[in-house]
Formats: structure tokens, C-alpha cells, sequence
């Protein structure tokens, strides 16, 4: 609609109507563009020229907005101009909260954009996004990495039991050559006793 300059307060509000729901049930693979029609009317005495139009820090396109056209769009005085918005959703969020912004010769224009989408508009339209071809590649690579992973674990644990049990065969057998050769040692007390022994019997 129309709106003076400067009137950042009242929102540019896009919302998808059930025309735009039965497209997204229909199959096909195609992901509908929401278009709004914005009038700019200069109500003042000298021509206005928009240099450049952006929507937040991205200029002529940025998180799913664009317009036909970007740059130098001049409007005479008392004459209105029809500035088309595209908005194609990615359908991951039931609100979008973007800022218009127009750079022109009397200064930058702002005006806050809301796009609203309904809970159910999400689930039947974002089977329609096409998926990028490198999502299936990025599958494979993330399950291999998680395959060789769960080896390294395994192959980790097995390494490490098999040396604990090979450490515990190791104490086994120092104890029981431990226990063969206490038996082997002379007990100087007990010879000692007996020596004894023998002198009273004499």
C-alpha cells in the first residue's frame, strides 16, 4: 500500500492462503513463489530515485526475498510505482521476520517484512524444496565416518582386554615360579631346631 517515508513500524506482512496449500498438496516438485505488490507513491515535489534495494545486509535478494528489479528506480513526483516482492519459502519456520530497506536520494527507507506460514502449510510444503545434491553425498560420508568409528572403538577394546589378559597370565605365572622357589629355600630356623634337637638326644 501506500506509506510515507520513513514508516518503519508498520509491518509488511506475506501470508500463505489456501490457494498456496493446495499447490504445495498437489505432486509436483516445485516450490511456489509468494509475490507481493508494494505501491511507492511520491508525494513530494522532486523526483526520488532508489539506488539499490536490500533486504537486511544482503542487497537485491537475501533469505529467500528478491525483487525484479534492484537498482536505480526513479519515481517523478506525484507518481506511484509498483515494487514486486518474491518470497520463496524454505518451510522451516512458521515466521520470518526480514527488513526492507531502500537506499534512495532523500535518505534510507526502512520497512519492517513478516512473513507468516501455518503449521500445517510447513508439513505438506516442505516435501517440495528440492534437496541439494550434495545432502546424499553428505549422508554417505557422515555414515562411513560413523561405521570406522564404531571399528576403532571395537578394535580399541579388543586390543585392550587382550593386553590386560596377557598382563594378568603374566602375574599368574611369575606367582606360581614365586611359590616354587619359596619351597626350594632353606629355612635356617627350622635346621637350626633341628640341630638342636639332635645335641639333646646325644
Amino acid at each position: 500500500g501506500n506509506r510515507p517515508a520513513g514508516s518503519s513500524l508498520i509491518p509488511i506482512v506475506l501470508k500463505i492462503d489456501e490457494k498456496q496449500y493446495e499447490l504445495c498438496s498437489m505432486d509436483n516438485n516445485e516450490n511456489p513463489l509468494l509475490r507481493k505488490l508494494i505501491t511507492l507513491h511520491n508525494i513530494g515535489n522532486m523526483k526520488t530515485i532508489i539506488y539499490d534495494i536490500s533486504f537486511g545486509n544482503s542487497k537485491c535478494f537475501g533469505q529467500g526475498f528478491s525483487v525484479s528489479i534492484c537498482t536505480n528506480i526513479e519515481i517523478e513526483s506525484n507518481k506511484k510505482y509498483d515494487l514486486k516482492i518474491l518470497f520463496q519459502p524454505d518451510y522451516t519456520s512458521d515466521e520470518i521476520n526480514e527488513t526492507l530497506i531502500l537506499n534512495t536520494n532523500i535518505g534510507l527507507m526502512t520497512f519492517p517484512i513478516i512473513v507468516q506460514i501455518p503449521q500445517r502449510v510447513l508439513l505438506s510444503c516442505y516435501k517440495t524444496i528440492p534437496r541439494p545434491s550434495w545432502e546424499l553425498r553428505t549422508y554417505g560420508l557422515c555414515f562411513c565416518s560413523f561405521f570406522l568409528f564404531i571399528i576403532l572403538i571395537f578394535t580399541t577394546a579388543i586390543y585392550e582386554a587382550r593386553r590386560l589378559f596377557d598382563n594378568y597370565l603374566s602375574r599368574a605365572e611369575w606367582r606360581d615360579r614365586m611359590q616354587m622357589t619359596d619351597n626350594k629355600i632353606f629355612d635356617l630356623s627350622d635346621l637350626s631346631l633341628a640341630v638342636q634337637d639332635e645335641q639333646k638326644t646325644r
